[in-house]
C-alpha cells in the first residue's frame, strides 16, 4: 500500500500522455507542423503566427498547448525584369517555389508531463498543370518529455488520513524525462483562385515515421506509433462575395481512428483592402461539434474555435463537459520582389509582341522613307535636264 496513490496518479498521468498524442488542434490548416509539413508557404509572404489551445480535463486540471511559428516563402529569379532606362517595367507573375518554417512548442498536461521542443521544415512546390501545383515537405525537430515529481501526492506526504501541504515526498523516479528526435514528410495537391483562396485541395502527411522512443518510466521499448493524416477539400462559389468549401480531415495512429467532417463558409467585401469573414463548423467523430470564427483584414489574421462535447466516446471520456477553446493570432508580410536586369540578348524577348510589331513597321516604314529621299532627287535632276533641252 506504500506506493498506491503515487501509482494512481502516475497511472492516470501515462494514460494522458498516450490521450496527449490523440489530442490534435481543431485548426489544422494553421498546424501544418502536426499533420502536414508541405502545407506551408503557399503564397509569397512571411508568415508569424501563434497559436493556443486549452482543455479542461475531467479528472480535473486542464490540458494545454501552445506554439510559435515563423515561415518563409521563396519563389523563382527574373520575377521583375529591368529592361532599359526609357521601358517601363513589367510585373511577372510569382511563382512561389517553397520554403522554409520553424516552430516552437511547449505542452503541459494536468501540471504534471510537459513536452517542450523545436521544428524545422522545409518544401519545395512543383507546376503540375497550368495552375495546379505539388507540395512536397519534409520536417525534423528536437522534443524533450518529462514529468514534474511537484505535484504528484504519494502516501508519504499524507500523516493520519490528511494530506500535509510542502511536504516531501521522499520518493525518486528515475528517469523522468526523455529528449527524441522526430521526422515527417508529407504531400500537398492544391489550386489557388484569383482571390488567392484554396479552390481544392488534397494532401497526406506520414508524421513521426522514424517512430522515436518515448517512454519515460520504463527502461523497456515503448516507440511513438506512426501518425498518418489525410486532408480534402473543395470550394463552391456562390457569387463574388459568398463561397463555401466542405472538407474533411482522417487521422490514423495504430487502432486509433479520428474524422473530422464539415465546412467553411468565406464572405468577403467588395474594397481595395477586403475583410474577409469565415464561418468553420465541422463534426469530430470523437462525438464533439467544433465551431469557430476567422476574420482577416489586411495582414492580420485571427481564428478563434471552440470544441463542445455531444457524447461520451472513448476518445473523449477525459475531456471536461466545458469543451476546448483555442485561439491563433497570425501577421503576414508582404515582401517586395527584386529588380534583377537582363542581359542584351534577353531583352527583346521580354518586349510585348505589340511593341516589337511596331519596331519592326517603324524600321520599314524608315526604309521606304529612306528610298523615297533617294528616287526624289533624281526625278528633280531629270526634270530639269529635260527643261534645259526644251528651252
Amino acid at each position: 500500500m506504500k506506493h498506491i496513490l503515487q501509482f494512481l496518479v502516475l497511472g492516470l498521468c501515462i494514460f494522458s500522455v498516450v490521450e496527449a498524442q490523440n489530442i490534435p488542434l481543431t485548426q489544422y490548416e494553421n498546424a501544418n507542423f502536426m499533420y502536414n509539413p508541405a502545407m506551408m508557404n503557399i503564397l509569397p509572404i512571411t508568415k508569424i503566427q501563434f497559436q493556443h489551445r486549452n482543455q479542461n480535463m475531467a479528472i480535473g486540471g486542464t490540458f494545454q498547448s501552445s506554439n510559435f511559428s515563423v515561415e518563409y516563402a521563396f519563389w523563382q529569379r527574373n520575377r521583375i525584369k529591368k529592361l532599359t532606362d526609357t521601358l517601363q517595367k513589367k510585373d511577372y507573375p510569382r511563382y512561389v517555389r517553397g520554403g522554409f518554417g520553424f516552430t516552437f512548442i511547449t505542452e503541459n498536461q494536468l501540471n504534471v508531463l510537459k513536452n517542450t521542443g523545436f521544428l524545422v521544415r522545409y518544401n519545395y512546390i512543383f507546376n503540375i498543370f497550368k495552375d495546379m501545383k505539388l507540395s512536397l515537405g519534409v520536417q525534423g525537430g528536437f522534443l524533450q518529455r518529462r514529468m514534474g515529481l511537484d505535484n504528484i501526492i504519494t502516501d508519504n506526504q499524507i500523516n493520519t488520513g490528511t494530506f500535509t501541504q510542502g511536504s516531501s515526498t521522499n520518493e525518486t523516479i528515475d528517469n523522468n524525462q526523455i529528449n527524441h528526435f522526430t521526422a515527417s514528410a508529407g504531400g500537398f495537391l492544391y489550386q489557388l483562385n484569383e482571390k488567392k483562396q484554396y479552390k481544392y485541395l488534397v494532401g497526406v502527411g506520414i508524421m513521426h515515421f522514424n517512430r522515436p522512443k518515448t517512454n519515460i518510466l520504463s527502461n523497456n521499448e515503448s516507440n511513438l506509433p506512426n501518425l498518418t493524416t489525410l486532408q480534402a477539400g473543395y470550394r463552391i462559389a456562390l457569387n463574388n462575395n459568398f463561397s463555401f468549401m466542405p472538407n474533411t480531415r482522417f487521422i490514423f495512429e495504430n487502432n486509433w481512428r479520428q474524422m473530422q467532417i464539415g465546412t467553411s463558409i468565406d464572405y468577403n467585401t467588395n474594397a481595395e483592402n477586403p475583410l474577409f469573414v469565415t464561418f468553420l463548423t465541422w463534426y469530430n467523430s470523437n462525438k464533439s461539434v467544433n465551431l469557430g470564427l476567422q476574420m482577416q483584414k489586411n495582414n492580420f489574421n485571427l481564428t478563434f474555435t471552440y470544441d463542445l462535447p455531444v457524447g461520451v466516446s472513448e476518445q473523449n471520456k477525459f475531456m471536461s463537459n466545458s469543451g476546448a477553446w483555442e485561439v491563433n493570432i497570425a501577421y503576414k508580410i508582404n515582401r517586395k520582389m527584386k529588380i534583377y536586369p537582363l542581359k542584351k540578348d534577353e531583352i527583346m524577348d521580354t518586349l510585348p509582341k505589340k511593341e516589337t510589331e511596331n519596331k519592326e513597321n517603324n524600321v520599314k516604314n524608315e526604309g521606304k522613307n529612306i528610298e523615297n529621299k533617294e528616287i526624289l532627287p533624281k526625278k528633280e535632276t531629270e526634270n530639269k535636264e529635260n527643261n534645259v533641252k526644251n528651252e
